[in-house]
């Protein structure tokens, strides 16, 4: 009984520890809409999203979505803008259909290595521009998932061409930070190892037929 306990024990934890090893951050889109014109922002690994006017220049362009992005007392800080494939100090941006200015886009981002170590919270942003837009919010914000460094993202606006939907091309991506991040252990103690799922089945599966072993030699 006690073997047969802890490989109950072993195969539980195994199944827990690989649910969590494939667990993924959540898909999000956010749309802003007047009339028959549509313009929808889409990013992979977030929280949650908003939508806003003009180009956010400010920690409070950010705050004033509400809900999480409103962290009271502590202020958005502005990393990084671009307007065009490549790097900045923090984020990375490639497009991977479409072109800056235009209406239907999908791109990736990626994040410097360490972010989450500095940093405790993060803030991509899409804004777009360019004329009349027709009472229609001009940039979406996603609260990044903490922990991703990289992913896709997307922009699309219906229809593309006309008095109201001439105007919305893709003007710039953003990075916005806030808190710090976690504590770096101490480097002269090596951190704990957690087995991988595989190793833990394996170790499962052992215990298992030793188990059986067990079992027939006391039927015998």
């Amino acid at each position: 009984m006690k073997i047969r306990g802890l490989v109950a024990l072993v195969l539980t934890t195994a199944v827990a520890t690989g649910f969590s090893s494939f667990a993924s951050a959540g898909a999000l889109s956010c749309v802003s809409t007047n009339g028959a014109t549509t313009r929808t922002w889409g990013f992979n690994s977030a929280d949650s999203c908003g939508t806003g006017e003009g180009n956010p220049n400010s920690s409070a362009d950010i705050e004033s979505l509400g809900g999480s992005f409103d962290l009271g007392a502590t202020d958005w800080d502005h990393r990084d803008g671009l307007a065009a494939n490549g790097s900045g100090s923090l984020l990375t941006v490639n497009l991977v259909t479409g072109t800056w200015g235009g209406k239907d886009i999908t791109a990736t981002w990626s994040l410097a290595a360490g972010f989450w170590e500095t940093f405790g919270k993060a803030v991509f942003t899409v804004h777009v521009g360019g004329g009349s837009h027709a009472n229609l919010s001009d940039f979406g914000a996603f609260f990044i998932t903490e922990g991703q460094y990289s992913g896709t993202w997307s922009f699309a606006q219906n229809p593309t061409s006309g008095r109201t939907g001439g105007a919305g091309g893709l003007s710039n991506a953003h990075l916005w930070t806030a808190g710090t991040g976690k504590i770096i252990e101490d480097p002269r103690e090596p951190p704990a190892e957690v087995p991988e799922p595989g190793v833990l089945l394996l170790l499962a599966s052992g215990l298992l037929g030793l188990g059986l072993g067990a079992g027939r030699k006391a039927k015998a």
